[in-house]
């Protein structure tokens, strides 16, 4: 069940009416009746790879907080992962077989094999990390083992997060799910907001840019399309990106609000950072914090007096981002660039700084701050020619296009006043969310101006939800 989709906003306040009217002790089973047919509404089979999860998870969590054993830690790790990996991966692992023995004969070698029955179950790739998580977290006693395991179940489970993250912990998660809530006009006051944001951004926003991003990319390789369009769709895609992945969250954080439950943050104003590691403790932050505590801490980390080692555990670990979103050559590639860049800031640090601050060039003056930020957009941008392109000639197209736009740079009105105005109203919407928190204009003292923004944004999601809204674009990760 979509959050843009009527059934939705049916659904949530029926829950949330039967939440408040009956015993806490019936809360949770409702909570989690309520994410299962949440997620069953398309398709109930994909329940049974969430019981299955949810099992391994929880029984793996029992054994080892009686006895710590890296043996079953790890079969336990392996047969969650075993799920994401087979309805994930399978496919790709095969064609990556078949061509690397292409390089090596003459012929094409095949093997037999039909992939039309294997459908990506939505959200796996969250609640997969959530179960891996739970089970390293009781090996390493930063929990307790759950003991109930229909509070477990929802964890799991739980529906305003469920498919498109954030990606929780349980130490951060289960202990709210218990909680007693008491009716507060505060949870419902800051619950509306977050979800009125979220639509704001999905409808008015994020299905607007992507027509225009998919009418450029849908004639890539039409002669007539030129590379200084492709890189203003480059530039509206990552924009797309941000609005309809941060709406997403927003209604997710929304909607938990009301039931006194609180989310984590996902997206902390990206576009102002100064640096690319910094831009990615502001960008899908969750799972960043998830890949950092449960891969790359594991691996060493950043490993003193071995610069080789840390390095390939950076390259390591951003592959594995890179592979996260999509089992392909494109997302390989997004994540080895990606960490490419990584690897150039952290080599480059000292270097830069000793420069930057002989010539009096620092990050707390306009100027500087300026070229900081556009030369981190710029390479988040080229990320985005991989994360677009539907496969990796596509890519090698856009990239060809892109960096030779001057021979045939005929620049639109239309197009620069499309992207400009997306950027204009994100980037005031960042401006008045209080530290990139919860919703907008709440530093707006005058009551009356405050009050009058939001009426404007919904009469303008009434205006533009007369279409029908696309879903999300992380659904398919």
């Amino acid at each position: 069940m979509g959050f843009n989709t009527i059934w939705y906003i049916l659904f949530l306040p029926l829950v949330v009416g039967v939440y408040y009217l009956i015993n806490h002790k019936y809360r949770w089973p409702l909570l989690l009746l309520a994410s299962y047919f949440f997620y069953g509404f398309y398709e109930p089979t994909f329940l049974l790879l969430m019981f299955s999860i949810t099992l391994i998870a929880y029984f793996a969590g029992y054994i080892l907080y009686n006895k710590k054993s890296k043996t079953i830690l790890t079969l336990g790790v392996i047969l969650v992962l075993s799920h994401l990996l087979f309805f994930k991966y399978f496919e790709w692992f095969y064609q990556v077989i078949n061509d690397l023995l292409g390089l090596f004969t003459n012929s094409n070698p095949k093997f037999s094999w039909s992939f039309g029955y294997i459908i990506l179950p939505i959200g796996i790739s969250f609640y997969t990390f959530q179960g891996i998580s739970y089970i390293v977290d009781v090996y390493n006693k930063r929990i307790k083992r759950e003991t109930h395991l229909g509070y477990f179940a929802l964890y799991i489970s739980f529906f305003p997060q469920l498919v498109a993250g954030p990606i929780e912990s349980p130490g951060f998660l289960i202990p709210q799910l218990k909680n007693k809530v008491t009716l507060r006009w505060a949870n419902f006051s800051e619950g509306s907001k977050l979800i009125l944001l979220g639509f704001f951004k999905k409808i008015v926003i994020a299905d607007n840019l992507v027509i225009f991003v998919n009418n450029v990319f849908n004639k890539i390789d039409s002669p007539t399309t030129g590379g200084f369009e492709i890189y203003l769709a480059l530039l509206a895609f990552i924009y797309f990106l941000y609005n309809d992945f941060s709406a997403y969250c927003d209604i997710a954080m929304g909607s938990a609000r009301y039931f006194g439950i609180e989310l984590s943050q996902n997206f902390f104003k990206p576009f102002s950072s100064i640096n690319v590691r910094e831009i990615w403790t502001r960008w899908h932050a969750t799972l960043s914090r998830w890949i950092k505590l449960y891969i790359f801490n594991p691996m060493g980390g950043v490993v003193r007096n071995n610069t080789l080692r840390t390095l390939f555990n950076v390259l390591f670990v951003f592959i594995i981002i890179g592979l996260w979103h999509g089992a392909s050559y494109n997302f390989f590639f997004f994540g080895l660039l990606a960490g490419v860049y990584m690897i150039i800031d952290y080599a480059t640090k000292n270097i830069r700084l000793k420069f930057f601050k002989r010539i009096n060039f620092t990050k707390n003056k306009i100027i500087p701050r300026f070229i900081f930020k556009l030369t981190t957009v710029t390479s988040f941008l080229t990320l985005g020619i991989f994360f677009r392109a539907s496969d990796f000639n596509e890519s090698l197209t856009i990239i060809k296009k892109v960096t030779t736009f001057y021979g045939d740079f005929n620049p639109s009105f239309e197009l620069i006043a499309i992207v400009g105005v997306t950027i204009l109203v994100t980037e005031s919407i960042n401006y008045f969310s209080k530290d990139g928190k919860f919703h907008p204009f709440s530093s707006i003292k005058n009551n009356y101006i405050r009050i009058l923004f939001y009426v404007l944004m919904i009469v303008t999601i009434l205006v533009f939800s007369i279409n029908e809204s696309a879903s999300f674009y992380y659904f398919r990760f």
